[in-house]
């Protein structure tokens, strides 16, 4: 009725989990007042080659534990202006076709005692918002598997953070670099070819802006020329098996039919060899040889058996990671480009010498 006031509603009570406060990081504090000791006194029992008495460890070691407690490297780290985090900048094609590399990054770092913070980018460049990202973080160093441009290199090393260039090389910018020999090998390819009697030669391409099919294209011409070879089919392709199945229809529907097919990369290698043999009945490697590179998993496979060049991964990666770690201690080095070979595979399509 109008001028009657409400009773109040009586109050419920929270649940015991709403009541009660959530859970809570312990702190080097918290150790300090458990242990009966000063704070820094714990920072110098949990830091390497700092002196403290035995019966203050066993205080603060004890406390730490009933507390749960677990020092935060990473504040460690920064109080010594290092983060022990390394940047590494990986293509979408790079983590399609070679996973390997990543894992192989992730143990390597985690082996040195350093910590891998990824980017991934869909095109060979990384776009200056994942730059800013990235610089966002106390990194020590980045490992890029992707170009980047000059505005890129100067904007990291403003910030005094050294850049190692991996599985690529720059003609422009003095950074070092880690990469496998592609020009090399694909020369190594050119002669593999033409010792087995081939003289009619087709490169498949990989993406337009793609450095290192460019690089695998120039030391396959190169050698071929030192032969005496002038004329090769240039057939484009985007690193795709199914861009290799088109390779393939459009290289055994030429007049002038290739006898050696050299592919930037295995997996359009693999479709080339699908087209090729499967839909147009040409004999590999009798008609028609076939050549990859990277030695992906499905290349030894019976299906294939693909002829193709396996990159020294492993040791790339562990080049790479002592080329960052000797600039981010002397960040005065001079840079270094360094060039492995590969292990050229000759299996089933492609004919003996």
């Amino acid at each position: 009725m109008p001028g009657r006031s409400r009773a109040p509603e009586p109050r419920r009570s929270l649940p015991d989990h709403a009541a009660s406060r959530s859970p809570r990081r312990a702190t080097s504090y918290d150790v300090a007042r458990l242990a009966g000791v000063s704070q820094s006194a714990v920072s110098r029992v949990f830091s390497d080659g700092t002196s403290a008495s035995p019966g203050m460890r066993e205080r603060v070691h004890a406390a730490a534990r009933t507390l749960g407690f677990t020092p935060n490297l990473l504040a460690r780290g920064l109080i010594k202006q290092r983060s022990n985090i390394v940047a590494l900048i990986i293509t979408e094609v790079t983590t399609r076709f070679t996973p390997a590399i990543l894992y192989r990054f992730g143990v390597e770092l985690q082996s040195a005692g350093l910590h891998l913070l990824l980017f991934t980018v869909a095109g060979e460049s990384p776009p200056d918002d994942v730059m800013a990202q990235l610089l966002d973080y106390p990194v020590d160093g980045v490992v890029s598997c992707a170009t980047l441009t000059s505005s890129q290199f100067a904007r990291l090393e403003a910030r005094g953070v050294p850049v190692v260039l991996f599985n690529r090389v720059s003609a422009t910018q003095a950074a070092s670099a880690v990469s496998c020999d592609h020009a090399g090998m694909g020369t190594a390819i050119a002669r593999l070819l033409h010792a087995a009697g081939h003289r009619r030669f087709a490169f498949v391409s990989g993406p337009r802006d793609a450095p290192v099919s460019r690089e695998r294209e120039r030391g396959f011409m190169a050698g071929l020329d030192a032969l005496g070879v002038r004329r090769v089919e240039r057939v484009p392709g985007d690193y795709t098996y199914d861009s290799g199945l088109a390779a393939g229809r459009t290289l055994a529907a030429l007049r002038r039919r290739p006898d050696a097919v050299y592919c930037a990369n295995d997996a359009m290698a693999l479709g080339t060899l699908d087209a090729v043999r499967i839909e147009c009945g040409i004999r590999v490697p009798d008609e028609m040889a076939v050549v990859g590179f990277d030695d992906i998993d499905e290349s030894g496979r019976g299906a294939y058996r693909l002829t193709t060049v396996r990159p020294p991964l492993a040791a790339m990666v562990a080049r790479a990671i002592a080329l960052l770690q000797r600039r981010i201690d002397d960040p005065q080095a001079a840079p270094e480009q360094v060039l492995l070979p590969g292990e050229l595979l000759v299996r089933g399509t492609t004919r003996p010498a």
